[in-house]
């Protein structure tokens, strides 16, 4: 069973961060929006009204933004090579913990990665099935190089702009990379490009103090990458965790007008009001560099 065969399963005709042909000017582009609050969880009480946007200074129109509660599709994929020894019991326990919030409502797929991406069970939403793939995976053991960089690329390639709103890559990783092909803006560039929304359990707590640089370069990576595909970077414990099922389990689709072909997303801003006053407190959570990568609107 190749991770081709697992991923397909879950691409279906989507929308995330495509821009939709409109009229010759502008294009109707949709983003899964996260508002969390201080305690890491979705809000749930918003509406249009409450949003505003900004593209390079300008505002931006709102066309609709609902709630998105369908049930996920989820490819948990944890490290298991060798820089990750000293963590593998806590990222076990971050992989099992996760599964136990999503699943059944959630399809869940399990694979490991060190020189390459190994499957160990299909898209499920029984727990016995996905239960039984984490203990094969997990008895694996930990073992040779990362090719994190790759990975992330691989899965990106396959989910490609089928992927459905919604639908998460999730990574347990310290993010160190030690034989991927592709250097770490590369492996960016191309979940950015696939539309594929990548949120990291990171494990950097573990490393030796004398890693320091590994590190900071690990967590900037992290950041970026989730940044590119509005996903999130959370501690792998059981906090972490918790706000990340949160964030899989609702979001907002918001759908509003850009310039057709817009080239420069990072530059789009996005904030909460409530009353007319930006709302205090929340974190939002949205592409900022998907719609750039993807290229003009398709018709």
């Amino acid at each position: 069973m190749g991770v081709a065969t697992i991923l397909a399963a879950a691409l279906i005709s989507g929308t995330a961060g495509v821009p939709q042909r409109a009229d010759s000017a502008e294009a109707r582009c949709q983003f899964a929006v996260n508002v969390l609050d201080r305690d890491g969880k979705q809000r749930v009480d918003l509406t249009a009204e409450n949003f505003r946007a900004k593209y390079r200074g300008k505002p931006v129109g709102i066309v609709s933004a609902s709630l998105d509660s369908r049930p996920r599709r989820v490819a948990i994929i944890v490290d298991s090579s060798a820089s990750m020894e000293r963590a593998r019991d806590t990222a076990w326990k971050a992989a099992q913990d996760l599964v136990s919030s999503l699943t059944p409502q959630n399809r869940v797929a399990i694979l490991t990665l060190n020189t390459r991406l190994i499957p160990h069970s299909d898209l499920s939403n029984d727990p016995e099935v996905v239960g039984q793939a984490l203990r094969k995976a997990k008895d694996a053991g930990n073992s040779s190089a990362s090719a994190l960089y790759d990975a992330v690329a691989d899965v990106s390639r396959q989910a490609g702009t089928r992927w459905e709103t919604g639908d998460t890559v999730v990574l347990i990783t310290d993010g160190q990379d030690t034989a991927s092909a592709l250097n770490s803006a590369d492996a960016i560039a191309a979940a950015a490009r696939s539309g594929v929304r990548v949120c990291v359990l990171l494990l950097v707590g573990q490393m030796s103090p004398r890693l320091t640089n590994v590190v900071a370069s690990a967590s900037s990576w992290s950041r970026g990458l989730a940044e590119a595909t509005g996903g999130v970077v959370l501690s792998a414990d059981s906090d972490g965790v918790r706000s990340l099922a949160s964030s899989l389990a609702q979001f907002y689709r918001v759908e509003m007008m850009l310039p057709q072909g817009f080239d420069q997303p990072q530059k789009l801003e996005l904030k909460v009001v409530d009353g007319g006053k930006e709302l205090q407190g929340v974190k939002l959570i949205y592409p900022r560099l998907a719609a750039s990568s993807r290229g003009s609107a398709k018709n």
